[in-house]
């Protein structure tokens, strides 16, 4: 999975007029499966979705996306978030905003997930001396 700039995103699908959310949506979930995630619905089913019917592929994308994220996040050791209400609603209505959000929490799971394995906080960290 990638970092991306979700202002980036927006602005490219916007330009693009949707073409761009599109493919990645497409590329965002493909890349969850890559990861080890298998989601409910695979890339390619909600690639065609997005296409032929966007309300539907918008709730489908956000239903992979909950799924898909929730399990790389199990494997990695991290809380599962429970976005699923938010994406489907979203997606039905507004697809980019849904896709805007995914993207954020890849991103901030990719940060817990790089920040997961700093410093340790045992022994000697908390006994250095104190000001009285």
């Amino acid at each position: 999975m990638q970092k991306r700039s979700v202002a980036t995103v927006v602005i490219l699908s916007i330009i693009t007029c949707g073409i761009y959310a599109i493919v990645m949506s497409y590329i965002i979930i493909n890349e969850m499966e890559r990861e080890g995630a298998k989601p409910a619905v695979p890339s390619v089913v909600v690639l065609l979705l997005m296409l032929l019917a966007g309300s539907v592929g918008g709730a489908l994308l956000g239903y992979a996306g909950n799924d898909a994220l929730n399990q790389i996040r199990r494997q990695w050791g991290l809380p599962e978030q429970d976005n699923l209400v938010l994406w489907l609603v979203l997606g039905i209505f507004f697809p980019l905003i849904t896709l805007a959000l995914i993207q954020n929490s890849v991103n901030y799971t990719l940060d817990e997930k790089a920040s997961f394995g700093g410093p340790t906080f045992g022994g000697s960290d908390f006994g250095g001396p104190t000001a009285l």
